[in-house]
């Protein structure tokens, strides 16, 4: 869409008392768009400021315990509770993981190289 068209939008929706939108916010939006097509068409994560990591940008898995008040904790193929459910694992059992970009969920990893999925960060101490 062409700049213009976006002012239009912009203009029509202040006009129309629908919201108002900064012109930084929408040019953000298309960029985080694109890069998110990107991402979907070579499979990789695009080269973003996104480090990965919610807390402090790093990059390592650390390890935890499941520590659930339930008998186990489900791995989500992403971090959303509706979610597929890709495995489970037991109260008690040693992890490694390291904070997600999407706020209470931590990456879980079996290898503590790549991402076997997703756990909630409620359900999960420090070791």
């Amino acid at each position: 869409m062409s700049d213009s068209r976006h002012k239009s939008i912009i203009f029509a929706s202040v006009i129309l008392g629908i919201g108002f939108i900064t012109w930084r916010v929408i040019k953000k939006m298309n960029k985080d768009r694109k890069s998110a097509s990107a991402k979907k068409q070579d499979g990789k994560p695009s080269s973003s400021s996104d480090s990965g990591s919610g807390e402090g940008g790093d990059s390592s898995f650390e390890k935890y315990v499941v520590s659930t008040k339930f008998s186990s904790l489900n791995i989500r193929k992403t971090p959303d509770v509706k979610s597929e459910k890709v495995g489970s694992l037991a109260k008690g059992t040693e992890i490694l993981a390291k904070p997600s970009s999407t706020a209470a969920w931590h990456e879980y990893s079996q290898d503590g190289k790549t991402i076997t999925g997703y756990i909630s960060s409620q359900h999960i101490t420090k070791k």
